[in-house]
């Protein structure tokens, strides 16, 4: 009620644009023209008590035959704009901090198109802000691993699942492509609608050949290993065996000479050549041991004399035994 019967300019505007909402009255009268009617503005009002806050007005001018009327409308809008505020005082420290981690970060819409790139990304490959957006950054990526990186993020975008993918990337300081691995996650809404994508790139090219370098060693180790295992087990192999060759060799020549005697000692003759046929008999059968161990068959189960066993395998490592002194 205080209101009725006083001019807006004395409500609810400020001192300091009281003169020019007069001029704008009168040039209204004039020209019918208003460079603030039929639209929404923002502007500082005056409250009772005569501090100013935020308002939206808008101001429609209506005609009763020769009188002018005006409606409006005023809205507090200080909550959106303290709101607004601190929305952009947090996107600003966020900016702070992802232009000061010495990582290399990214977001993208919800679409998939890249919107921002922290400095470390453009640093590495070289290129502006723009030349990176939406789907620029592609150009950076190995022609090799361009399609699987795109159907991977395709994929992701599609699907809301987290990316990941590794791919060579162009370094922009030497013009070499050096391997890299970029992961992303979505950022969801009340509604579990993907709001935004954030996402990091770490160059590991020095580790991944490291690690290549590494198994390349390793390999290398694997095969001096082997080979100097085959060695050590064909020593023992020839060891194990020229044991009853020599003493096929000596059985021999025993038998050639009681044979050769006048007249010949056949019983003895007898003895040497049964003792030829055992350590020919005990050469074969190292011999089909060895093979055995070595021959892909079928595993099959039988009742065996464990003192036997133990028996051939002394048989066998003897000679290796021997060599580092154990008994």
């Amino acid at each position: 009620l205080e209101a009725l019967g006083r001019r807006m300019s004395e409500t609810i505007i400020p001192m300091r644009y009281r003169a020019a909402h007069e001029t704008g009255l009168r040039h209204f009268f004039q020209t019918g023209e208003g460079r603030v009617l039929n639209k929404r503005i923002e502007i500082s009002a005056l409250r009772r008590n005569g501090e100013e806050f935020p308002v939206e007005l808008s101001i429609t001018p209506l005609k009763f035959g020769e009188t002018w009327m005006f409606s409006g409308f005023l809205r507090d809008i200080s909550d959106r704009l303290r709101s607004e505020e601190q929305l952009r005082r947090s996107e600003l420290n966020l900016r702070r901090m992802t232009e000061t981690i010495p990582e290399m970060l990214w977001s993208a819409a919800p679409d998939g198109a890249v919107d921002y790139c922290n400095a470390r990304v453009l640093e590495y490959t070289g290129l502006a802000q723009d030349d990176i957006a939406g789907a620029g950054w592609m150009k950076t990526v190995h022609p090799d691993d361009a399609l699987n990186t795109e159907r991977a993020w395709a994929h992701s975008v599609q699907s809301g699942d987290p990316f990941q993918a590794e791919f060579r990337c162009l370094r922009g300081s030497d013009g070499m492509f050096r391997w890299c691995v970029s992961r992303a996650l979505p950022l969801r809404g009340f509604d579990g609608f993907i709001l935004k994508w954030y996402g990091t790139i770490v160059d590991f090219h020095d580790r991944r050949q490291a690690e290549e370098a590494l198994r390349n060693t390793q390999a290398e180790l694997a095969h001096v290993n082997r080979v100097m295992t085959m060695g050590e087990l064909a020593a023992s192999i020839a060891h194990e065996v020229n044991q009853p060759l020599a003493s096929i060799i000596a059985s021999g020549d025993s038998c050639t000479a009681w044979l050769a005697n006048e007249p010949p000692n056949l019983e003895r003759a007898r003895a040497a050549a049964g003792r030829v046929i055992q350590a020919a008999t005990q050469a074969s059968e190292i011999v089909q041991r060895i093979r055995a161990l070595f021959k892909k068959t079928t595993a099959s189960t039988a009742s065996v004399n464990v003192n036997a066993v133990i028996e051939d395998t002394i048989s066998l490592l003897r000679h290796e035994a021997q060599r580092h002194s154990i008994s």
